[in-house]
């Protein structure tokens, strides 16, 4: 049989070995920079994404035919090799390839027995020799490459955070921070714990500021006007200062002043009108009004009993709430009770 053709027979199968081989490594090598580039795209910018797509194809190709024909392509010298280790006939195909066109006594028997011997295996076939771990290693580089690819396409959905946003996330999220809380000025006091250390990204627990008897609480420093605070997502040090001004009851005011009376037939009013002695005028007198924080509303009477039921009803519809807090919105109701 002719070399050639004998080579021909079996070098077509050993060509599509390499093929294959070729493009599994290709397929590695590109699989492999798209999930650099996936990751480099989720962190810096999304938007490009699909670029990564055209790394892998173009490197894909690329590597595979570089590698097909510097050390995958079949030669002559490879296909004899190939057949002597297949069906163990001892080197004689490598030594029929290196008698090729000799016309020698010695080169033609050689060339007989070596087609003597391979015509007992005519019916064998070359196994392809691919490696499994080859083919482990490029299923998973796609896996982990394909998945990579879709952090970078969900970021441009707005599905989740791009990467640069989400590492700052993580970073704020595993510090932790010293929040406190201080009366800058007025008397009053402050009910919940004033020193917290809180891991970033979390809430403080509430914290409430209660004015003394004729103070009322004005707002806290950093612009809260609610006496009663919980402070969200912390990101850094922060101190809170309360201020407290100390109210005006009725009883401090100055009288009003009387106006002039321009009408000379009015009649002089009635000795009894005023509160008196005989003729004497005197001024209305005042009402002293209950407990009063801010000049204006009375917190005692039927005022502070409804809005004590409703604490208390809200209490009790809610039995998840902490002790603390219990005890901060009994002990701010107590703090204004006044009977009259």
């Amino acid at each position: 049989m002719d070399a050639n053709k004998l080579f021909g027979k079996y070098g077509r199968r050993l060509k599509r070995e390499g093929m294959i081989k070729s493009a599994l490594f290709g397929f590695i090598i590109g699989f492999a920079l798209n999930l650099v580039f996936a990751v480099l795209s989720w962190l810096f910018f999304p938007g490009l994404f699909w670029i990564g797509f055209v790394i892998l194809a173009v490197v894909t190709v690329a590597v595979a035919v570089f590698l097909y024909m510097k050390k995958y392509k079949p030669t002559d010298e490879m296909i004899a090799r190939r057949i002597d280790r297949e069906f163990d006939l001892r080197e004689r195909m490598v030594t029929m390839n290196q008698f090729q066109g000799e016309d020698t006594f010695i080169a033609q028997k050689q060339r007989e027995d070596a087609n003597e011997q391979l015509e007992k295996h005519s019916g064998g076939k070359i196994k392809f020799a691919i490696s499994a771990i080859v083919i482990t290693i490029a299923a998973v580089v796609a896996f982990f490459s394909l998945s990579a690819t879709s952090l970078p396409v969900l970021a441009t959905l707005d599905v989740i955070p791009k990467g640069m946003t989400a590492i700052q996330e993580i970073e704020k999220n595993s510090h932790w921070y010293d929040v406190t809380y201080e009366i800058r000025s007025g008397e009053g006091e402050l009910l919940g714990e004033l020193h917290q250390r809180v891991r970033g990204g979390d809430s403080t627990s509430g914290v409430l500021a209660i004015p003394n008897v004729d103070w009322v609480f004005t707002y806290w420093e950093d612009g809260l006007n609610d006496p009663y605070r919980v402070d969200e997502n912390v990101s850094a040090n922060a101190t809170h200062y309360a201020v407290f001004t100390e109210s005006r009851l009725p009883d401090d005011l100055p009288p009003e002043p009387k106006e002039a009376d321009d009408d000379p037939d009015k009649p002089p009013a009635s000795p009894g009108n005023g509160s008196g002695n005989g003729g004497t005028m005197g001024m209305s007198e005042w009402e002293q009004p209950n407990f009063v924080y801010d000049g204006e509303t009375n917190y005692a009477g039927k005022v502070y009993d409804m809005a004590y039921e409703e604490a208390m009803e809200w209490i009790a519809e809610n039995p998840n709430i902490s002790d603390a807090e219990r005890d901060l919105i009994v002990g701010y109701f107590k703090t204004i009770e006044k009977k009259e």
